[in-house]
């Protein structure tokens, strides 16, 4: 069976100047029991962490993590650092958070925490760091970037400035690379 990741967001987080205002998270938890699906606290899954510069545009990523061993509500109230980290780089927009919530196999409940790291969460971090990556290259993630800042595969990753040749032309077209 596949495994399913549901995705809810982006939630609007609350900023008080170039910090995260005192009462954000509780607030946040709190407009989640109205308008989620119950249980969505205690899920585990993958996080993203973005800031919307002006209502109406696209938000950029600032950081991406996971949670295994804890729900959604414990892990972010722990993520402090990482939430200074990201206003420190977006003095100004709309604070967002994006939860992936994962599903047991077959299951439309979403899945508790563990004891041991969950490898399709491990996984799919992986993965969204790098598409987040590609999206803003200053992503505060200090996990799982140096190979994707510094690993040059010319046709599809970190290709430098000018024409490519025909062979790296042609991956870059077959793997829709921008």
């Amino acid at each position: 069976m596949a495994l399913k990741y549901e995705t809810f967001g982006p939630f609007d987080i609350d900023r008080d100047g170039g910090k995260l205002s005192e009462n954000a998270l509780r607030d946040f938890w709190n407009a989640r029991l109205v308008d989620s699906r119950v249980g969505l606290q205690e899920a585990v899954g993958v996080y993203i962490v973005s800031v919307r510069a002006q209502k109406g545009k696209i938000a950029k990523p600032w950081y991406v993590g996971r949670t295994d061993r804890q729900g959604f509500k414990t892990r972010l109230s722990q993520q402090h650092l990482h939430f200074r980290q990201v206003l420190d780089k977006a003095k100004n927009g709309q604070l967002q958070i994006y939860l992936l919530a994962l599903h047991p196999p077959g299951s439309a409940k979403f899945r508790k925490p563990t004891k041991t790291k969950i490898p399709s969460n491990d996984w799919l971090e992986s993965l969204l760091i790098g598409s987040c990556l590609s999206c803003n290259k200053d992503l505060i993630n200090a996990s799982k970037i140096k190979h994707l800042k510094t690993l040059i595969v010319t046709g599809y990753l970190n290709n430098s400035k000018g024409k490519l040749n025909a062979a790296a032309a042609s991956l870059k077209k077959t793997l829709k690379v921008a």
